[in-house]
């Protein structure tokens, strides 16, 4: 729907109204995430793991997806996150050196195979790029508490040049947002021994000790995602709603009145029912 409305309000970003392949090229619209991330639902996660964006591995067949990766990711990583991650440090360090030092030591927390290193030293464990891309105004639920974001715009663009997707703008933009999600600083916390770990944990002192005497581990069921209370943005609405409606309100002149509609029917009917055999 978002997307629907953005278009009718920036025909520019209509693909469908492209007139060449230049034009085509810079209409399209899209939302990566690269680095690290926990299961949907799990604030305090057993474990922490890479997204599938970060793989490349969306949207290609069989064939290329094993050849891209490997080939296309590192240089991604390193001339375009990394580069641009050196913007974001240069501010970063420099208004919160003490979170810029606790970023530090939540990224080098983490296993090596469930981060993506963008320039030394890294701070940031994930990455959003945007191109084109729309949003209302909103906070990001699973941030750290009194955190920072670093966002970093590209492109030949006017308007929003402060505010993240709050204001109008019009052109060719690209983000770059780095952030650290507070479900993957749990994780890291309890590597540091900043928080209690859980049973599943290698490092437990339970867990280790079993496996000091030779024990088979069976690890405990991870808890259940809490996924009703998962949201990880919360958008607060442009207008508030009136508390209380009629029906006038919320139907206008679609709305039938019962007592001048002219109806003369006023026997009750009850809807059939189906009974059981016995």
């Amino acid at each position: 729907m978002v997307d629907d409305y953005i278009r009718t309000k920036h025909p520019e970003l209509d693909l469908e109204k492209a007139k060449d392949l230049k034009e085509l090229e810079e209409r399209h619209q899209c939302v990566v995430h690269y680095g690290t991330w926990a299961a949907k639902g799990h604030g305090n996660p057993d474990h922490v793991h890479l997204t599938p964006d970060t793989g490349f591995r969306r949207g290609f067949p069989r064939y290329v997806e094993q050849i891209y990766p490997t080939k296309l990711f590192p240089i991604f990583r390193t001339k375009v996150l990394g580069l641009a991650s050196e913007v974001a440090r240069f501010v970063f360090e420099s208004i919160d050196p003490k979170e810029y030092k606790e970023c530090l030591d939540i990224f080098n927390a983490l296993p090596d195979t469930d981060r993506i290193d963008l320039s030394s030293p890294t701070f940031s464990t994930l990455t959003a790029v945007g191109i084109n891309t729309f949003t209302g105004r909103h906070r990001d639920k699973n941030d750290v508490h009194l955190g920072l974001a670093s966002l970093v715009s590209l492109g030949s663009y006017t308007g929003a040049e402060l505010e993240h997707f709050v204001t109008d703008w019009s052109g060719y933009r690209i983000f770059l947002l780095f952030t650290n999600h507070q479900p993957v600083r749990n994780y890291a916390h309890r590597v540091l021994g900043k928080i209690p770990p859980k049973i599943n944990d290698p490092w437990h002192p339970e867990r280790q000790k079993r496996v000091g005497r030779g024990e088979r581990m069976v690890l405990e069921p991870e808890e259940e995602p809490d996924l009703e209370a998962y949201d990880p943005c919360q958008t607060e609405p442009v207008e508030q709603e009136p508390e209380d409606l009629t029906e006038q309100d919320i139907h206008g002149a679609a709305l039938i009145d019962s007592a001048s509609s002219g109806s003369t029917c006023t026997e009750k009917t009850e809807s059939p029912r189906l009974y059981a055999d016995d």
